[in-house]
């Protein structure tokens, strides 16, 4: 048979295709990336997107049956769960009708039948009343909690979790009832739907033989791999209140509030029609465990005689970065971002956080309350003295980076410090000479050269070709009144919105396009001392000109929002959160001719920790890689320096109403850079 496979590049996507091209099905694999599609005879990779009827429609012709797999989980806007969960089953199932495909196997979630659903138990329920309306041959199945031996999935996830966490927080008081099912039984049951006359029409739960609480399941698990840590739970409510809260300022919030609900509201379940239509053998909770542990140790094993670095283990696409030897780090600055790249840390194989620092005392009392167990120190030189960390983060207020940076790098550290470099061009100056004199990296954070989407910018900016303009914004809805502390004193931050927000955009500006020659610049200051608002227009030593507009006073931006619209001799290119949007004249860096749209969701994402998007991950362990013999990132002090010139211009030039500014040392890069290509 021809069968069609949505979401192929899925967890159970990836072992289904597999086995129904086993059994002799020629299996045309639909996913976001057809690269993400794990290769195999009589597999197909297709590229569609279940927002995108037209791909829906070409991916169902000339096929016998559709196993539909695809859905948005974990996200917390409704309008887009229901855009692909609803939406996009109803469109699959019109192309299925088009083209007059026989079977329907819907893959719905044990979340449709909770006493309280969230959006994506809401929308997997309509989804299935529509299956059973459609006038197809039908079968819907909803698995439980479904667990494997691949490096990705629950066990994966939860693993890892175990191994790099102090503490494992656990929703809820553990005592939710869970019927885990290997997806070996998955597959099974989903294979013998695809052809079996006697189950059309019918719905079936797909439950593991045992019946576990969450508190048991992590336990075995816990207890099968040999890594054992204590818990914290997490009332339900509070969690609750959590995730909707994460919901409103992140896309893919780590708890959602579905994830909340699965873990406090039973499920309405019956494993008897599966139990007597399937005869198969069901796998034992404790059998797929010990597979699991197995393949968990092997791959360990495999990559420690490959000379692997520590950290590949488990991620899907191996693209991760880590450290190539265990690395002893110390974070200076437990206020939000210290508090982030301590919980990020936490999570990078091979590193120990070791020592933590802040003036505040009570920050450590918060500290061991989160599950930190590294010693707390309320000043840096005390914890390097004590700790000697092999890297050190500085996450403080700007006008204290250079000092601890200097402390650090005298105890033989390396260093990361926050955006920006520093609070003046002096100090960023003077920390690039600290890097060079003593040949000890030093990083700074700006994060977005990390996130996939960004990343991925760069290579398209590559293919527009020469630079003829163009325009560049950030916004967010940060400060509507007069407001208090270091961020809002030039003195001690450098600046206002330019500073601690879009120094982020002028980092990418630089990166994609090189260094400006010259800027004119005006802000407005709105509710205090530094700049609210700044617009500006830079002049490239080609004379492109690069549009800034920056904004952290306009409504409508929970989460800062960056665009970035580039025109060259070969077509044009849209960046923005997004995505990217290419429309080229002829082919070039990889990228057809043509129009191309590349979302988020579309490229790899190798980060095996997420927190507020997956470029904190990337950032610290492609750090800590440099630090330990690795590639340098692209944020080093140089570039970083770069960058702090740019600010530094645009203030002088704001300053100066408005007087065109040149950029310290970019003349002299742009002529370097003549001579050398001449």
């Amino acid at each position: 048979m021809n069968v069609l496979v949505t979401g192929a590049s899925g967890f159970i996507g990836e072992a289904l295709i597999r086995r129904l091209a086993q059994d002799g099905h020629e299996v045309r694999a639909f996913a976001r990336r057809a690269g993400a599609v794990p290769a195999g005879p009589r597999i197909h990779p297709f590229a569609g997107d279940m927002l995108d009827a037209a791909s829906l429609d070409r991916a169902a012709s000339g096929m016998d049956a559709i196993v539909h797999l695809a859905c948005a989980t974990g996200v917390a806007d409704e309008r887009t769960v229901r855009a692909v969960n609803v939406a996009g089953t109803r469109a699959l199932l019109d192309a299925a009708e088009r083209h007059h495909v026989r079977r329907f196997v819907f893959v719905s979630t044990i979340s449709a039948t909770r006493e309280r659903m969230g959006p994506y138990g809401r929308t997997k329920k309509e989804g299935e009343a529509m299956v059973a309306h459609s006038g197809l041959e039908w079968v819907t199945v909803r698995p439980s909690l479904v667990y494997g031996s691949a490096p990705i999935g629950l066990f994966a996830s939860l693993a890892a979790y175990l191994r790099s966490l102090p503490v494992v927080p656990v929703i809820g008081d553990g005592t939710i009832e869970l019927d885990p099912i290997h997806i070996d039984d998955v597959c099974e049951v989903i294979a013998q739907c695809v052809t079996r006359a006697d189950v059309t029409g019918k719905t079936y739960d797909l439950l593991g033989p045992d019946r576990v609480t969450f508190d048991q399941f992590l336990a075995r698990l816990s207890a099968e791999i040999g890594i054992r840590k204590p818990s914290v739970h997490i009332p339900g409510g509070i969690a609750l209140m959590m995730a909707s809260i994460l919901g409103m300022i992140s896309k893919r919030p780590p708890v959602s509030v579905d994830n909340v609900l699965g873990m406090t509201s039973p499920a309405r379940v019956d494993r008897a029609p599966a139990q007597r239509d399937f005869p198969i053998r069901w796998t034992p909770l404790a059998d797929g465990l010990r597979a699991f542990a197995r393949e968990h140790a092997k791959a360990a094993a495999s990559a420690a005689k490959a000379g692997e670095p520590v950290g590949t283990i488990g991620s899907h696409d191996g693209l991760s970065p880590a450290p190539r030897k265990p690395v002893r780090v110390g974070v200076v600055g437990l206020g939000k971002m210290g508090v982030a790249h301590t919980a990020v840390l936490s999570m990078i194989p091979g590193c120990e956080v070791v020592g933590l620092a802040d003036h505040h005392a009570p920050l450590g009392k918060s500290l061991r309350g989160m599950g930190y167990r590294a010693p707390f120190f309320v000043s840096a030189d005390a914890m390097l003295l004590a700790t000697r960390p092999d890297a050190v983060f500085v996450c403080t207020q700007q006008d204290a980076h250079l000092p601890i940076a200097r402390a650090a790098i005298a105890a033989g550290a390396a260093v990361f410090v926050e955006k920006p470099l520093a609070h003046t061009l002096a100090d960023a100056e003077a920390l690039a000479r600290l890097s060079a004199d003593s040949g000890l990296p030093i990083s700074c954070g700006y994060t977005l050269a990390y996130l996939p989407v960004f990343a991925r910018a760069r290579t398209a900016v590559d293919a527009v070709g020469a630079i003829k303009q163009a325009r560049s914004s950030m916004y967010l809805s940060q400060v509507f009144s007069a407001r208090q502390g270091w961020m809002y004193d030039p003195a001690r931050s450098g600046g206002g919105v330019v500073a601690n927000i879009s120094s982020h955009l002028l980092f990418l500006l630089e990166w994609y396009l090189g260094t400006p020659v010259e800027v004119t610049a005006t802000a407005k200051r709105l509710y205090g001392a530094v700049e609210d608002e700044l617009h500006g227009m830079m002049r490239l030593a080609s004379g492109a000109t690069v549009g800034f507009e920056s904004s952290w006073s306009v409504p409508g931006y929970p989460l800062s929002a960056v665009v970035v619209e580039i025109e060259g001799e070969n077509g044009t290119l849209l960046i923005s959160n997004d995505g990217i949007e290419l429309d080229l004249i002829a082919p070039r860096a990889g990228f057809a001719a043509g129009h191309t749209r590349e979302r988020p969701a579309d490229l790899p994402q190798p980060a095996r920790f997420d927190v507020n998007g997956d470029g904190y991950y990337l950032e610290d362990a492609a750090f800590l890689a440099w630090a330990e013999g690795g590639p340098a990132p692209p944020t080093t002090v140089e570039a970083a320096l770069r960058v702090q010139r740019v600010m530094d211009a645009l203030y002088r030039s704001a300053a100066a109403n408005g007087a065109a500014t040149p950029v310290a040392g970019a003349a002299t890069a742009a002529a370097s850079a003549v001579t050398v290509s001449a």
